[in-house]
């Protein structure tokens, strides 16, 4: 347990700092292993049901001590809970039956208010959830940064500001960024950033599919291959226990949902063509600022499919170093052109970007 605050950076202990985590799959596992990349002297005790993932998890380095039985968590200051968001409260109970008051316990689960319901008063508790990951992934998709640069909500509700402090230490030991928030406020956020969009995908994939005609156009590039379709492929078990659980957040989002597609079929209803491309303006306006606010810039590029094609602009930007904060690359067909999202970490760096991979001859947009 922590008697006294710990700096959580690389330093010669006399002693090591033991971290515990729950569940290796992606996510814990992540976890540790961005924890120990940051500071050699955290040792992670890892506890999970499935064999396996122990077994890996150990040999790999990646825990340095684990087993089934939550006992082995006895004596750690600070554990994390990375099971799925149904089984979390269960998790925690269980925790708190072995190590009580001596230890801090925080999660990663999509939904909070349930779980203030349903643990005790007395548990020294710090909600969290990274807006990263895939709750379905396994201990194999684990990487150290899985968690740079992404936003972590830490709930504020019946937590000490001690508690909140050490666990956003940690937070930031991951490369995160911690952010406080009220329960509520955080279940409303998880609507609108995981929820919505898998409810949407799911009806749009059942919209798309009605009448059987996608098949004529390859439908199964869309199906396959779409962020749409990413979406709509969760597991249903855990998006499903997600959903209800969060039902009145979801439910109000739903309601902000159909009044903007209401106002949309409006616009096309009554051919108003500058009211639709009005509205459309306003979403890009949207997402532009938020690029804004974070100081970066992102541009589309169209490149061959290819690695090659990739590697040619990625030494083109490097000779006249210009940085790159990050690279999405949609799956498309092969064949096809990539649209390439380059993310700049400011706009001056973006602006040096376009005018050069534009003077290349690339569509940039």
């Amino acid at each position: 347990m922590f008697k006294k605050k710990f700096s959580y950076t690389p330093r010669d202990y006399t002693k090591s700092i033991n971290i515990g985590v729950v569940g290796l799959g992606q996510k814990g596992a992540a976890i540790a292993i961005a924890l120990r990349r940051a500071n050699p002297y955290i040792n992670i005790i890892g506890a999970d049901s499935d064999a396996d993932a122990l077994e890996y998890a150990f040999a790999e380095g990646i825990i340095q001590l684990g087993n089934a039985n939550l006992k082995i968590l006895r004596g750690v200051g600070i554990i994390f809970v990375a099971v799925p968001a149904p089984d979390t409260p269960r998790v925690l109970n269980e925790l708190y039956e072995v190590v009580r008051k001596e230890a801090i316990l925080t999660d990663v689960s999509g939904v909070k208010e349930q779980i203030l319901k349903e643990i005790p008063e007395g548990m020294r508790y710090v909600g969290g959830r990274p807006f990263v990951g895939d709750d379905r992934a396994c201990v194999l998709a684990a990487r150290a940064d899985l968690y740079e640069g992404a936003s972590y909500a830490l709930i504020t509700d019946r937590t000490s500001s001690g508690d909140y402090d050490e666990v956003a230490a940690l937070v930031k030991l991951l490369g995160a960024k911690p952010f406080a928030v009220s329960a509520r406020q955080h279940d409303y956020l998880a609507s609108k950033a995981g929820c919505l969009p898998k409810i949407s995908a799911a009806a749009l994939i059942t919209a798309a599919a009605s009448d059987g005609t996608m098949a004529e156009i390859g439908g199964g590039d869309f199906f396959r291959n779409t962020a749409v379709a990413s979406a709509a492929a969760a597991d249903p078990r855990f998006v499903s226990a997600e959903i209800m659980t969060n039902r009145a957040a979801v439910l109000s989002d739903m309601d902000t949902l159909i009044n903007e597609l209401t106002a949309v079929k409006n616009y096309i209803k009554t051919d108003n063509a500058g009211g639709l491309t009005d509205y459309l303006n306003n979403a890009s306006s949207i997402i532009r600022s938020y690029a804004d606010e974070e100081g970066r810039e992102i541009l589309s590029v169209e490149i061959p499919v290819g690695s090659a094609s990739l590697s040619a602009l990625l030494k083109l930007l490097a000779r006249r170093q210009i940085e790159i904060r990050d690279i999405y690359i949609p799956r498309q067909r092969e064949g096809s052109l990539h649209n390439l999202r380059l993310v700049f970490r400011s706009p001056s760096d973006g602006a040096a970007a376009k005018e050069l991979l534009t003077k290349k001859g690339y569509n940039v947009n």
